[in-house]
């Protein structure tokens, strides 16, 4: 489940960047590990925080995805989302402004 690219690039993290929810879910539901990490430690979470796909992310952190890890360049998921501001996940939304 967990097959990568000679970069370390599984289907999941190739999903989780494209905001393939369903796809992300599926490979989730048949055992793909939630925190496999390329050659560079860059993991699904963080390739569904950097590229905005809440969805994703969501799937991920209700999997048990670690929001902690860090990359090769020191970003975790949760850096790489104030980094890129998309969502607050785990928080609650903020109403939108008028």
């Amino acid at each position: 489940m967990d097959v990568a690219n000679s970069s370390g690039v599984t289907a999941l993290m190739v999903a989780c960047r494209y905001g393939r929810e369903a796809c992300a879910r599926a490979l989730l539901d048949k055992g793909a590990n939630v925190d496999v990490a390329n050659s560079d430690g860059f993991t699904a979470l963080m390739a569904a925080c950097q590229n905005g796909h809440e969805a994703c992310a969501r799937a991920l952190l209700d999997k048990g995805a670690k929001v902690d890890v860090a990359d090769s360049d020191g970003w975790a998921a949760l850096s790489e989302e104030m980094r890129r501001p998309i969502v607050e996940l785990g928080k609650p939304k903020a109403p939108a402004r008028r």
